[in-house]
This record gives C-alpha cells, structure tokens and sequence, in this order.
C-alpha cells in the first residue's frame, strides 16, 4: 500500500539539500552566538553594521582578512511529538493483512489525527553558508580616507512542511485501498552575494561629558538567487525514487534572477560603549519564485499529478502559484559596553519582522558576552542568546571560543524542544567554523 511510502518523504527530504547550489540566510561564524552586534576583535562584525568596518582595523594595524572566515550549518524541526512512532504503529497495522473495515475505520481516523497535527505544525528546515575563502578583507586606505571592505558568501535555506488533506479507503476487490491528497510542500532559495563597503569617522567629540566619534559607513551588495518550491504528493513517491523526484521537481522549477540592495549604517564610540543602527535593503530588491499548479494539462506523468494537487491547494488558498520574495528594508539596533578592553557585553534588535526566502517570519533579538585576551595563546570565549521574536519563536544558546587567535568554534542549541523517538531533542540545532586574522 503506498501509504508505506510516507516515511521515506522526509528520509528523501534531507538528500536533496545537499545538493541545492549554494542574502546571508545564515548566522555565520562568530554571528551565530553575538548576533549582530560589533565588536572590533571580531572580523566578521564589518558583515554586520557597515560602519563596523572601521572598528576591526586599527591605524597600526591597517588590513585584516579572513581565510576561510566561517563555515557552518543549521537545523530545525516543527513542535511534532513523536510523528515517527505515530506513523510506524500505523504501518504495523497495515502490514498485518486482511484489514477489516472496523480497522480500516480506526486506521483513518488514527492516521488523519496525525496528518492534521503535521499540517499545523510539522516541518523542518535546513540551512548553511559559507563565506568565500580569503574574505572579508578590510582595509583602511589614506587614500580614500576611510576603510575599504569587499565580502563575499554563498548561503542555502531549504524548509519542507506538510499539506495535509483526508485519508480515506474504499474497497477493491475485497481488499481495503487507502487515498489521501496529502503531499510533501518544499520550498528552497540559495544565494550568492558580493558586497562592497565603505567607512569612516565623520565626526567627533573631543571635549564635555559625550565624547566619542561618529562613524557612517555604506555598502552594495550584488545578489544572485535561486529559488525554487514544489508540491510532491504522498502517493506519487515511491521507496526507491524519492531522493530523485524532489531533486529533479527542485531543477525544473528553479528561477534565477539577480539584483542590487544598499546598506547603511552608523556607529557612535565612546570609550567605554558604542551603539549603532543599520538600514539594510533600502532599494528592497525582489526575486522570482517558480510557479506550481499552472498549465497541468501540458505535464504528464508524475509530474501532471503534483500539479493537480498544488492546483487544488493553490483555489483553496493554502499556497500560491505564483509569488516573489523580496528583501524588505530591514533597521536593526545594536550596542556594546566595554567592562574591560578585552570584555565586552552586546545586544542587537530588529526593530520589525520581516520574512525570509521561505516565508517564515523572523525578527531576531541577541544579547552576547566575550572576552578576548591580549595573548593569542589563551582562548577567547563568548556566550550568547538569540531569540526570533516573531513566526515560531525560537531561542537558542550560543558558545564560542577562539583558539591561537586565529580559529573560530561556535555552536548553537536550541532552548525549546519535541519528542523524537521517544526521546527529548532540541528543535534547533547549529555550528560553525573558521579562520580568521587576528586584529
């Protein structure tokens, strides 16, 4: 019965995400644990605010670069309590034989409690990113007055959920045939992005209680995306073949489009606390989904049975057949006060949600510590909570260190959990890597 098939949508799920060729969807490296706060000791926080730039380089020390500057990957799942477990009772009980119609009954009415429970709740997300080798590097020019940053990073973000519809069964020759329309929604976008910054001091305070420094910095960024999403029916996967059916619908229904996008920031520094606001996206550049559910009379085969079924979610309005993302202008805060030189305490807030490639919303709030000795051969430290305060509302725990003052560790552990296998499991998950020069 290809009710059978079903577990093996999500074992297929995972595959193709790997291959997804890869706008920062991801927090990469340090980021992961200090959000988008900058602190100067930290390369990766001229990818933050573009007035940070000038806060990772210093008049002696005029170039930074990173060599392989963050590598790193995500995970997160739906609030579904042991959906599997749920599901193989189901198929014990088909694989029994000879099922009644007093078992077929309570097999439906089992099975749609499932089925509507991951409708509502059940999906699973995956994501990654890379920053290009050799980048960022920042450097302060006496020529141009201010500090240059060229950024590179090649980020992926993949979410599948459930469009759950009825089960039910009829009789076929004396033998009990279940049908459901329930089908396995994807959606992917990655994302290749090259930016170019600039910073400098535009005024200062050198006398009265305020004293500090204003930095105002600006970059462009050029984005190349692809995104694509699928509707895949549950009985049109088979065991052996799922793996290639998400992967060859991901293909045919990829767009790529490119586009520009501007930031802006500024920073005040003072000797002991800095704060900063950020502008990103004022041009709100958009990009291209594929369609779903159009033309099905053109399709054969499988491919003409996913159709009808987008179609059919698509005039109930669970989906659209048609849709765009846009990069929404976006304001986010941050601070930082200084305890000691090396130790820092930091915060950052978007100040509104917005949604990212694969319609999630997501509104991110971070508040950090590090500590960064003077000497290269003692590890530098950093804890940190990040919290998505809009869509699910997430939060994880962050912990880093930085050893030899030259490798990055972060890890990421979600504070909400689910129930898989009959055990208790983080519903998120993340880390990453890499390699930097010291400041």
């Amino acid at each position: 019965m290809y009710i059978k098939r079903i577990p093996f949508i999500f074992v297929g799920l995972i595959s193709p995400l790997f291959a997804i060729a890869s706008p920062s969807f991801f927090a990469a490296g340090t980021s992961s644990t200090m959000g988008h706060s900058s602190i100067g000791h930290h390369l990766l926080s001229a990818s933050n605010n573009p007035a940070a730039a000038d806060l990772v380089v210093t008049d002696k020390d005029t170039f930074r670069m990173g060599f392989l500057s963050s590598a790193g990957m995500s995970i997160e799942y739906g609030d579904i309590d042991n959906f599997q477990d749920e599901l193989d009772d189901i198929l014990d009980l088909l694989d029994e034989g000879n099922v009644t119609l007093q078992d077929a009954d309570s097999t439906v009415d089992r099975f749609n409690a499932v089925l509507e429970s991951m409708g509502d709740a059940g999906y699973f997300r995956f994501g990654g990113g890379l920053r290009i080798p050799g980048l960022p590097v920042v450097f302060r020019s006496q020529l141009l007055k201010g500090t240059m940053t060229v950024d590179a990073s090649m980020d992926f973000l993949a979410k599948g959920s459930v469009l759950d519809s009825p089960l039910s069964f009829a009789f076929s020759n004396a033998n009990v045939e279940f049908q459901t329309n329930s089908s396995l929604y994807l959606k992917g976008a990655s994302l290749l992005r090259v930016g170019v910054g600039y910073s400098r001091p535009v005024w200062a305070q050198t006398s009265g209680q305020f004293q500090g420094r204003l930095i105002a910095g600006t970059r462009l960024n050029v984005y190349s995306m692809e995104l694509s999403k699928q509707v895949i029916g549950f009985e049109t996967i088979g065991d052996d073949e799922v793996s290639d059916i998400v992967k060859d619908e991901y293909d045919k229904n990829q767009v790529s489009s490119s586009a520009a996008g501007l930031d802006v920031g500024v920073i005040w520094q003072a000797s002991r606390y800095q704060v900063g606001l950020t502008l990103s996206n004022l041009n709100q550049p958009s990009f291209e989904y594929g369609s779903v559910g159009v033309n099905c009379d053109t399709l054969t085969s499988t491919a003409r049975d996913n159709c009808f079924i987008a179609q059919t979610n698509v005039n109930s309005g669970r989906i659209k057949a048609s849709e765009e993302h846009e990069m929404s202008l976006l304001g986010t805060l941050d601070a930082a006060f200084y305890v000691m030189p090396n130790w820092s305490l930091a915060t950052s807030y978007d100040v509104a949600d917005y949604n990212d490639p694969v319609g999630d919303e997501v509104q991110y709030f971070s508040v950090s510590t590090t500590h960064t000795p003077s000497s290269r051969w003692l590890p530098a430290w950093r804890v940190g909570y990040r919290a998505n305060l809009a869509g699910e509302k997430l939060s994880q725990l962050g912990l880093g260190t930085t050893l030899f003052g030259l490798f990055n560790l972060d890890l990421a552990y979600g504070l909400e959990s689910t129930t898989i296998d009959g055990s208790s499991a983080p519903r998120s998950l993340g880390f990453s890597f890499g390699f930097e020069q010291r400041l």
